[in-house]
């Protein structure tokens, strides 16, 4: 039997990072960042006014070249030590990820989330459920501007509410001897 029971981390993320934006998308490289780095130039010169906030990846190899070309058109870029990724997520109103576990962290304590999809990162139907899928700059620029984005529902139920009780709970009722575990 699998039982649901959410997850008391994301719970907890969320408390702590409330939500306090400072830029409009955080756009989370991975350590095949050309894609998620074409499309934050891409977006920013299609609308130079967004706030963008470009993390990169613990593993990623970067080039001066590359670094640059996001300097001059306005694009903040942050190491991965300077912080976890979760004040990151909390300063941007929406994120966007390319094979990341972060597409899950960010759902998880309520962030609209964009994937890129492509020929290397396909998605499963978890994926697709709590997150809107990104095919081009079109669709982009869509979700960026989009006041309504991501079925919050699906991510309520993807991530059920109060894990903490729904574990002890669960334990309780399979232990079938009257037997209690401690909150």
């Amino acid at each position: 039997d699998i039982i649901v029971t959410g997850n008391q981390f994301y719970e907890y993320i969320g408390r702590r990072y409330a939500d306090r934006p400072k830029y409009d998308i955080l756009f989370v490289s991975s350590t095949h960042s050309r894609p998620i780095r074409e499309y934050a130039v891409q977006l920013k010169k299609i609308d130079g006014t967004l706030k963008i906030l470009y993390r990169l990846h613990p593993e990623e190899k970067t080039d001066e070249r590359m670094l640059s070309e996001l300097v001059q058109l306005g694009i903040v870029i942050e190491n991965p030590k300077s912080r976890n990724i979760y004040g990151a997520i909390a300063e941007c109103r929406k994120v966007v990820a390319y094979n990341s576990t972060v597409i899950y962290e960010a759902a998880g304590i309520g962030k609209p989330v964009g994937v890129i999809v492509d020929e290397f990162n396909q998605t499963d139907a978890a994926t697709e459920r709590i997150t809107t899928l990104i095919r081009n700059c079109d669709e982009l620029v869509r979700f960026v501007r989009s006041e309504t984005c991501g079925n919050i529902g699906a991510v309520e139920d993807f991530f059920a509410k109060g894990g903490r009780r729904l574990i002890v709970d669960a334990v309780n009722e399979c232990m079938h001897k009257g037997g209690k575990v401690r909150d």
